[in-house]
């Protein structure tokens, strides 16, 4: 929320330093209100150093040093200037306005309630008042400040805009859009107020009514760098990345020292997987306001991506059958360039089988992987690796994967995999030594609206007293409601050549049609999730269509960004294994539990 507010308190901040009578033009003037900072920053430091009491520079460096993020800097020049002009409104507004950028929005309150006290009425002061209470989350002050401006100047037309923005804040939605829908009555052409309205609809997850906004906007000039970011944000949430990227595009092009487009620029990318690319932005805009709060935390989460990261991950289940199986894996990776990455896993498995005949093996396993991105998102893999067992007559076993996915930002992604590896989920695998060699071809298409159209087939050779050849297809339709919650359906079928009994599950045909429902909400740095999946099940051509279910539960706690840990639980009815598959009320369950921490 700070880079939507800060732009609010830049555009208070401008408006509220305007000269209030003509001054002689200079040319650090006439670049301040050209907007073009990096020139006027120079040419007021030489206007102080030729006359360190002149107010308007001192004035004017102190605001262009908060808006750099040098807050400490920023204040030492408002403190210089309240002690030759003491009675200067406007400097000791914006002084507060600094410590609440930096985070100290009890102090800034404080500050501002000094300057009411001797100016009641001062304008600046209560809209700066009323937007530091919405953003300490005291929106019922906020909007009884707000009440207090209207009285004032009842024909300031900003002032309810600003209501707006505060119910908006609160998550009163539909009383904000009330606002805009009023204001846009009395004036259809009101740029303000038509860009706050789309911000909220966007909030609001009404996607294309924001978006036919901004397309009005642009139609009245091509140029609007708000609509551009506008329009690239909805088109990214939208989930349409290519249309977002070339939006956030042209807004760079149109403001190239503009932070909010370099940042949104970049999180766009960083939703493609274009972790590389959109560091180089997010440097450019650190270069340019440092400390400025969506930067930081893109670049929290970009550098995460490119830098070391591990894993632990412990995972337990257990089944109706008597399978018992601990694993630990702890997978690990590393880049020496941000487009070039080194993975390694390792895992350590205690598989038992209980019942008449207990059975208990250990097996274990390694792979390194190198993986690199070419723009602008192809995405190659190659990896080695080893597995073995402590079973009697069974030796080391070979691992080999490799992968090509076409870019992620395209409404179709495709990848084509190929891997060879031990099949050592279970005891009776690794006493057979199952090994698996798979071809598969996966596609995912996004359309607008939320929806999610994934496609994915498979050929796999199962070695183990014999080879058994398997193929395999699946087909899944979601639609994402709500940032919380998604449903769909989704089916999927295989079948294998033979019926063999080395420890995996292979009828001739099997059948799963599902009814997904998820949902997952953010609480802070905690976050749940919740995923159940009815469905009907058809074991082997011969077999009758049964009920089957599964269940997911999971809670967690970021750390950080790309930092968590996370607690799950599972339970499934799905599949059949080949023990107790004759028994007549026999009912194949599974169930799970799992703890990660990605470090």
């Amino acid at each position: 929320m700070m880079s939507g507010t800060r732009l609010i308190a830049l555009s208070l901040v401008l408006s509220a330093t305007a000269p209030a009578v003509a001054r002689a033009q200079n040319p650090a003037d006439i670049a301040w209100r050209q907007g073009d900072l990096i020139t006027a920053e120079r040419l007021y430091a030489e206007r102080l150093a030729a006359d360190s009491s002149d107010e308007i520079a001192l004035h004017r460096m102190a605001l262009m040093s908060g808006w750099n993020g040098h807050y400490r800097q920023s204040i030492g020049l408002f403190d210089r200037l309240l002690e030759i002009s003491p009675q200067n409104w406007e400097a000791s507004v914006d002084r507060a306005r600094v410590f609440a950028w930096e985070g100290q929005t009890k102090r800034a309150l404080t500050l501002l309630d000094q300057v009411l006290e001797q100016q009641p009425t001062y304008v600046p002061a209560l809209q700066a008042r009323a937007l530091f209470q919405s953003w300490a989350g005291e929106h019922g002050a906020a909007m009884s400040t707000y009440e207090q401006i209207g009285q004032i100047v009842p024909e300031n037309r900003s002032i309810p805009r600003e209501r707006a923005r505060v119910l908006s804040w609160s998550s009163q939605l539909d009383a904000a859009i009330a606002i805009y829908d009023s204001l846009l009555e009395t004036d259809p052409a009101d740029r303000e107020t038509r860009l706050g309205l789309a911000l909220v609809l966007s909030w609001a997850d009404q996607l294309d009514s924001a978006a036919a906004i901004y397309h009005a906007l642009l139609a009245v000039d091509s140029e609007d760098d708000q609509a551009l970011q506008g329009l690239g944000r909805v088109l990214s949430w939208d989930g349409d990345l290519v249309g977002g990227e070339r939006y956030w595009r042209r807004a760079v092009a149109v403001s190239p020292r503009d932070v909010n487009a370099l940042a949104g620029l970049a999180a766009t990318l960083r939703w493609q997987g274009r972790d590389a690319e959109a560091l180089g932005f997010l440097v450019q805009a650190d270069s340019i306001a440092p400390g400025h709060g969506d930067v930081r935390t893109e670049l929290q989460w970009v550098r995460t991506a490119v830098a070391p990261r591990g894993t632990i991950a412990w995972v337990y289940e257990s089944d109706t059958d008597g399978n018992r199986i601990s694993s630990l894996m702890s997978p690990v990776a590393w880049r020496p360039t941000p487009r070039h990455e080194l993975r390694a896993m390792g895992y350590l498995r205690n598989l038992r089988v209980t019942g008449a005949n207990p059975v208990e093996y250990t097996a274990y396993g390694a792979q390194v992987d190198g993986w690199t991105q070419i723009e602008p998102g192809w995405e190659f893999l190659l990896g080695l690796g080893v597995s073995g067992s402590d079973a009697a007559g069974t030796g080391a076993l070979g691992r080999f994967s490799s992968k090509i996915s076409s870019p992620g930002r395209y409404p179709v992604w495709g990848t084509v995999a190929f891997s060879h590896e031990p099949l050592d989920a279970s005891a009776l695998l690794v006493q057979n030594q199952v090994t698996v060699d798979m071809l598969s071809i996966e596609a995912r298409a996004v359309p607008a609206g939320g929806w999610t159209v994934n496609v994915s087939g498979s050929y796999a050779k199962f070695d183990g007293s014999e080879p058994n050849p398997r193929r395999a297809a699946f087909l899944g339709v979601t639609r994402r409601f709500t940032r919380q919650i998604a449903a769909g359906t989704a089916i999927r079928t295989f079948g294998f050549e033979k019926d063999l009994n080395d420890g995996y599950f292979d009828p001739d045909l099997y059948f799963l049609g599902e009814v997904n429902a998820g949902w997952r909400n953010q609480y802070g740095k905690w976050y749940a999730a919740v995923a159940l999946a009815p469905g009907l099940q058809l074991v082997g051509k011969g077999g009758d269509l049964s009920f089957s279910g599964r269940a997911r539960v999971a809670l967690g706690y970021r750390v950080g960004p790309g930092r968590e840990v996370e607690l799950t639980g599972g339970f499934s009815t799905t599949g059949l294994s080949m023990f107790g598959s004759n028994v007549g009320d026999y009912r194949y369950r599974t169930t799970s539990l799992s703890a990660g921490w990605v470090f």
